[in-house]
């Protein structure tokens, strides 16, 4: 599966929750699988935004466990070479799973299922071209990382 790690980072929720359901047990094996591996994905992206504020921060020498903020005069500079990385294509080994697989049980919303869009496909679908999906942002709350700028580091 060739995506970006933006998308990744957007898929996340919406995986948490397919995690959290009762699936069979070869498809939750499957998804156990690909969650190892966007967990892994996610934590070295996580690890350099990290590096990436230390570059433009007033403090980066700070003590562990106090904040580290990306100068204000420095946030543009930040985001656009962090968008830079969020924009990196990554290829994960996975093969998507139909949606009957997922079973009727499972309660996903609209944005999910955008989301899921390269994991999760309808057999049954007239039109087999693979939608690419879009890269939507969290509802408010739900994911309040993303709401800010993230551009201070503990």
């Amino acid at each position: 599966m060739k995506t970006k790690l933006i998308e990744i980072k957007m898929i996340e929720p919406s995986l948490n929750k397919l995690m959290e359901a009762d699936l069979n047990i070869k498809t939750a094996y499957r998804l156990s699988k690909l969650l190892k591996k966007v967990g892994g994905e996610l934590q070295t992206l996580e690890e350099t935004r990290v590096r990436l504020v230390k570059k433009f921060a007033d403090n980066p020498d700070a003590p562990e466990g106090q904040e580290i903020k990306v100068k204000e005069t420095l946030v543009n500079k930040f985001n656009e070479e962090f968008n830079v990385l969020l924009n990196e294509e990554i290829d994960i080994p996975f093969d998507p799973i139909p949606l009957d697989e997922i079973g009727d049980g499972v309660k996903l919303t609209p944005i999910d299922v955008i989301r899921l869009g390269k994991i999760i496909f309808d057999k049954d679908d007239d039109d087999p071209e693979v939608v690419e999906p879009m890269v939507l942002p969290d509802p408010p709350g739900e994911n309040k990382a993303a709401e800010e700028a993230d551009t201070t580091s503990k």
